[in-house]
C-alpha cells in the first residue's frame, strides 16, 4: 500500500512538472511586464525601429512627391509655390529639400529621407524620455511610456518614415516640457513646418495661464503663434499670395487621420 501510494505521489509529481513549468514562466513574464523599466522600453523602440525601417519595401507614398518637389528646387533652381505647387508650410522645405543635396535618383532619396526621419523619431524618444524624468515618473510607468510608444507606433507601418509627421510628435513632445524659451518656439516652428500644431496650441496656453498667469500666457502665445504668423505672411507676400492658396487646400480636404 505505501508503495502504490509513494508511486502515485511520484507519477502526480511527474504530471504536474509541466504545469509547474509553465506558472514559474508566467510568474516570471509577469514580472517582467509589472516591472517594465525604461531599458526594456528603450530595447522595444530599438526592435521596432528596426522592423519599420528594414521591414518595409518601397511603396507608393508622398517620398515621391517630396522626391519631385526637391528635384525641382534644388536640381531645377525653381521656388517652392511660385514655380512649382508645394501643400505645406515653409518650414517642411529644409526636411524636404536636404536629402536631396545627398542623392541623384530617387531610390537613393528615398533611403536618405527615411534616414532623416529616424534621426528625427530617435530625438523625438529621447525628448520622450526626458518629458518622463522630468515628471518624476516611476521606472516601470516610464518604462510602460516608452514601450508603447514604440508598439503603437507599428500600427503606422511604412508611412512612419515615409512621410513628414513625425516632426510633429517630435514638436508635439517638445512643447509638453515646459521649457521658458525652447518649447513655444519649437511650436512656433512646428506650425510653420504644418498646421497640425494650431490644434493644441490653446491647451497649451491655458495650461501656463494656470500656471503662471497672463504675462506666461502672452510670452507663449506670442512665441509660439504670433511670431510664426508673421513671419508666414511676410513669405505669403513674398510668393504673391500662392503660399496662402496651396497650403489653403487642406481646408477642403478635412483632418487626415494618419497625420
Amino acid at each position: 500500500m505505501r508503495w502504490e501510494e509513494s508511486h502515485r505521489n511520484t507519477r502526480a509529481k511527474s504530471y504536474l512538472k509541466p504545469v509547474i513549468v509553465v506558472l514559474k514562466s508566467l510568474a516570471h513574464y509577469t514580472g517582467f511586464i509589472l516591472e517594465m523599466r525604461p531599458l526594456y522600453g528603450i530595447a522595444i523602440f530599438v526592435l521596432t525601429r528596426l522592423i519599420l525601417f528594414f521591414g518595409y519595401g518601397r511603396y507608393i507614398s508622398d517620398v515621391h512627391l517630396y522626391y519631385s518637389n526637391a528635384t525641382q528646387g534644388i536640381a531645377e533652381g525653381k521656388s517652392a509655390y511660385l514655380d512649382f505647387h508645394f501643400p505645406y508650410p515653409p518650414l517642411s522645405l529644409p526636411f524636404v529639400y536636404l536629402p536631396r543635396f545627398f542623392s541623384n535618383d530617387f531610390e537613393s532619396y528615398w533611403v536618405y529621407f527615411r534616414s532623416e526621419m529616424l534621426l528625427i523619431d530617435l530625438l523625438g524618444f529621447l525628448f520622450l524620455f526626458l518629458l518622463c524624468t522630468q515628471i518624476k515618473m516611476a521606472d516601470p510607468q516610464k518604462g510602460w511610456v516608452l514601450a508603447l510608444y514604440s508598439i503603437l507606433s507599428l500600427g503606422v507601418g511604412h508611412l512612419i518614415y515615409d512621410r513628414i509627421d513625425i516632426i510633429i510628435a517630435l514638436v508635439f513632445t517638445i512643447s509638453l516640457l515646459g521649457a521658458r524659451w525652447l518649447s513655444p518656439a519649437v511650436l512656433g516652428a512646428g506650425v510653420l513646418t504644418k498646421l497640425v500644431p494650431l490644434f493644441w496650441a490653446p491647451v497649451l496656453w491655458i495650461s501656463r495661464f494656470r500656471e503662471a498667469g497672463w504675462k506666461e500666457l502672452l510670452r507663449h502665445g506670442g512665441v509660439s503663434v504670433v511670431l510664426p504668423s508673421v513671419l508666414f505672411l511676410i513669405y505669403a507676400f513674398a510668393t504673391q499670395g500662392k503660399l496662402m492658396d496651396q497650403v489653403g487646400e487642406h481646408g477642403v480636404r478635412g483632418i487626415q487621420v494618419e497625420s
